[in-house]
């Protein structure tokens, strides 16, 4: 492991955590993206979802007891390459019992994935028609194929191509963003409710989870929770309670919230597939605002944040409250929650004390607008934000809040105070900047000491192995 990957390692284990948090990559993954409900009698190419006629000779119980069986069907087929079809059983299964609970959850989860099939094909005439739109396309598909399972590929890889213009793609993150906003209403519905569930262990790898050691008969992580050896049938059960759901309706959320953001201002929407190390903020920031004048679009979703914001405080005050029953152990353990799905818990004690009522009473000053203070470790005077003010009275056009100036590596060096003034109550963008600068510098520093400090570490054990027999 060289300095870098040393580096990179620590950073992925740091999102790892913070992911642990919030929720697992199974059912965030499914929830990116918009929904399109399908109307009874169809779910997709070939797929028929039967009308309730076709149980007409089936009584109350029996229709109970088949809703079950065709639930129980769905989860055992479930996977990128079955999606449709398993959407469509779980439709049938509510129209035999609407009070379903497994099929009601799946189905809300679901539906956002479903619109994600054959995306990236979809967006290819977009991404054509952009400066180096062929290598900048290339390198998405690469990507891809470097982080996912090839039934994933598959998935959003193969498709027609028909969103050619910037408005449809608006549209279609417009939905999105609504599809989002249905899900967390579901979530936050259900929260006193206790799913279990079912599902397959390839869908699960192909959403993201990881076999230990790479071997596919190992444990199976998701994100913190290890489901032990390969069950014969292929099948992992787990439950969800209030714990994983507020983690869930968090994911989503900020997700929601990031998409609202992104796509409240007239700017190039298919930037928000560009990313890798290879583009800087200077060359981001081009390709997004190059020919956009970067106004307030009318139709945008940044007053959400006066919904999500209440729910994010709600979950503050069920973790820090509830501690003894969500991390019984005191720290991160497969045993504080076992059999659910994020079975290592949601751990304070890991955090410094002060951390959990600093997060709650941030989270209520920006809900009652009220400053809310920048928490960097080298600024030289006190700053504080309105944060509410951006998605309750947003500015008219995003260009002026974008950075100024860039050093020769493509950093952001400068930002216009004056267009900041408003949401700054004391100090400004650039000590922001400035300290944000200091605490990178600072980090990277770190992180190479405790690289050197490893690698001596491995050097000093190395010399303490017995020499090897000679032959």
């Amino acid at each position: 492991m060289n300095r870098e990957e040393f580096s990179n390692s620590i950073d992925r284990s740091l999102w790892l955590r913070v992911r642990v948090v919030l929720g697992t990559s199974l059912i965030a993954f499914a929830a990116g993206l918009m929904t399109a409900c399908a109307p009874a009698g169809s779910t997709g190419p070939g797929i028929t979802v039967k009308g309730a006629g076709a149980y007409a000779h089936l009584d109350a119980d029996e229709k109970i007891a088949m809703a079950d069986v065709l639930v129980d069907e769905a989860e055992e087929k479930l996977g990128f390459a079955t999606a449709f079809e398993t959407w469509g059983k779980f439709n049938e299964a509510l129209q035999l019992n609407p009070e379903n609970d497994r099929a009601q959850f799946w189905k809300e989860i679901l539906k956002p994935l479903l619109e994600m099939k054959g995306l990236v094909a979809r967006v290819r005439p977009l991404y054509l028609k952009q400066p180096r739109g062929a290598e900048r396309y290339a390198a998405l598909l690469k990507g891809i194929d470097g982080d996912s399972s090839p039934e994933y590929r598959k998935f959003v890889t193969e498709g027609p191509n028909d969103i050619d213009t910037d408005e449809k793609f608006r549209e279609l993150m417009d939905r999105s963003i609504v599809s989002l906003d249905s899900l967390r209403s579901f979530l936050k519905a259900h929260k006193d409710h206790t799913f279990k569930l079912r599902t397959s262990m390839h869908f699960v790898a192909g959403a993201g989870a990881k076999f230990e050691d790479g071997n596919r008969c190992a444990a199976l992580k998701i994100m913190g929770s290890k489901f032990q050896g390969c069950p014969a049938s292929g099948i992992l059960s787990f439950k969800l309670n209030r714990a994983d759901l507020e983690a869930l309706q968090y994911m989503v959320t900020a997700e929601m919230m990031q998409l609202s953001v992104l796509f409240a201002y007239n700017l190039n929407p298919i930037t928000v597939f560009d990313g890798g190390k290879s583009v800087t903020p200077k060359l981001f920031i081009e390709r997004l605002t190059k020919g956009f004048p970067g106004g307030l679009l009318e139709r945008n979703r940044l007053s959400l944040a006066n919904t999500v914001v209440p729910d994010w405080i709600a979950a503050q005050k069920y973790f820090m409250q509830n501690q003894t029953e969500v991390c019984k152990n005191g720290q991160y353990n497969e045993e504080n929650r076992p059999g659910f799905l994020i079975s290592s818990g949601f751990c304070f004690s890991t955090l410094p004390e002060e951390d959990g009522p600093k997060t709650l009473a941030m989270l209520e000053s920006m809900m009652l607008g009220q400053p809310v203070k920048v928490d960097l470790k080298f600024l030289e005077r006190p700053v504080s934000v309105y944060p509410m003010k951006f998605f309750n009275a947003p500015p008219t056009n995003i260009l002026p809040l974008l950075p100024t100036e860039f050093d020769a590596n493509g950093e952001s060096t400068m930002f216009d105070n004056a267009a900041y003034a408003t949401f700054f109550a004391e100090g400004s963008m650039s000590d922001v900047l400035r300290a944000d600068r200091m605490e990178k510098a600072y980090n990277e520093y770190r992180n190479t000491i405790r690289y050197d400090i490893q690698m001596k570490a491995a050097e000093r054990a190395a010399r303490q192995q017995p020499p090897l027999p000679r032959m």
